[in-house]
């Protein structure tokens, strides 16, 4: 079963100016199987990454919106 783990910061209980110590939650989101779907996404981020052109951002792009958002 394929699907994806993902961690969220829940709580800080102990820090100091090297170091912290979180808790965190966690949730698995299954995902179906479908690999034509995943091998035309990965060329598609591979042709970006190899490109000698970074492509223009665009609002109706959702990876742009990630972009974006991860940015500010």
């Amino acid at each position: 079963m394929m699907g994806v783990l993902q961690f969220y910061p829940k709580d800080i209980f102990d820090h100091s100016k090297d170091s912290c110590q979180l808790n965190f939650s966690m949730k698995y989101s299954k995902l179906e199987p479908d690999e034509q779907s995943f091998f035309e996404r990965a060329t598609y981020v591979l042709d970006i990454l190899t490109s000698d052109k970074v492509p223009l951002l665009n609002d109706e792009c959702v990876d742009c919106q990630f972009v974006i958002k991860q940015s500010q």
